[in-house]
């Protein structure tokens, strides 16, 4: 199996599909903050939006390729930018089957590295205080979390004029 991380195509939206049916319940509940049912998530509308970012923002999928040249998308993240503005929000999904392996941490410093090159001077990822898991990757790449209350979200935010040591590339494991 081979493992690409590159930028959304307009052709990715079957692909985004079939990720989508992968996510768990609990995957969708992190990441949307509630039940965003699966017709709703792959709605071409909503598809389209995703597959055609808007100027300014980044998204990018990790796509993996079986033996049996099959491709899937596993992972989803996305840098969104508003014109005028110097900030920038960060988002991003790991299929179930493909979590704890780098991907998301690896995603994370692409789209850091992204904002740099866009010149923004601020990262935010708006995150549900449960999410142990996005919330050790925010703290990993530098983010500052505030204490927050069970059950609340938590708006971490990395400052991009420090240097917070998150340029490398880091591991990502596949198998």
């Amino acid at each position: 199996m081979t493992v690409d991380i590159r930028p959304i195509l307009a052709s990715d939206e079957a692909m985004m599909i079939r990720f989508h049916q992968t996510l768990s319940s609990d995957s969708v509940h992190d990441r949307y903050f509630g039940t965003l049912a699966l017709g709703q998530r792959i709605e071409h509308d909503r598809l389209v939006h995703v597959c055609h970012p808007d100027v300014g923002d980044v998204v990018f999928v990790v796509e993996i390729v079986a033996s049996e040249g099959v491709r899937e998308i596993v992972a989803v993240a996305r840098l969104s930018t508003a014109p005028g503005r110097t900030d920038g929000e960060v988002a991003l999904i790991v299929s179930d089957l493909f979590q704890h392996r780098g991907l998301g941490g690896e995603l994370l410093r692409r789209l850091i590295r992204a904002a740099k090159d866009a010149h923004l001077t601020q990262l935010y990822a708006h995150v549900l205080s449960g999410n142990a898991a996005m919330l050790r990757l925010c703290s990993e790449v530098g983010m500052v979390i505030p204490s927050c209350e069970i059950g609340s979200d938590v708006k971490a935010v990395l400052d991009l004029r420090a240097d917070n040591g998150n340029e490398s590339l880091g591991n990502v494991r596949a198998h």
